[in-house]
């Protein structure tokens, strides 16, 4: 029999180390992000970015890229070991274990949401549109391309 004890001293004994600083966890807690540059390697950057260019590559309809626009793109791609891999194999994971105060689930998926240049602008050129800065967003919430029924159960509390 596993003794409560036992079990949190795992815990805290595989948690992965970092050299993050106490001045990005106060940022964290304070801004609710921390920009930590070189989290993810420049070779796991690649390796997805290679799979991602391939994948557009192919081709879309405007109907598809209206809803990719909108949901996410190379839907087939989601769950690759190269996309996941960004978060999973990376210090990025490490760096969230330590935010959060415990080990993550490791991810089988993930929202490939791209922008192209010129997305956000007008049609006379590359000024950006009126409502450039207004972009933000919640995930989930409808919109008439997402997807997303306009009553959803888990947003009324």
């Amino acid at each position: 029999m596993i003794k409560w004890s036992q079990v949190c001293l795992f815990q805290i004994e595989t948690l992965p180390i970092t050299n993050m600083q106490h001045e990005h966890k106060q940022q964290f807690y304070t801004d609710g992000y921390v920009v930590m540059r070189n989290a993810v390697s420049k070779d796991l950057v690649t390796k997805a970015r290679r799979l991602i260019n391939c994948d557009i590559g192919k081709g879309f309809s405007e109907q598809q890229a209206k809803e990719n626009r909108s949901r996410s793109w190379c839907t087939g791609l989601q769950g690759n070991a190269h996309i996941t891999n960004l978060f999973n194999a990376s210090d990025a994971y490490t760096l969230a274990c330590e935010l959060i105060g415990k080990r993550l689930k490791h991810q089988h998926g993930a929202q490939i949401a791209l922008r192209f240049p010129g997305d956000s602008c007008t049609k006379m050129g590359f000024q950006p549109v009126t409502w450039w800065n207004t972009g933000w967003h919640i995930d989930g919430f409808h919109s008439p391309d997402n997807g997303v029924p306009k009553v959803c159960p888990q947003f009324m509390l």
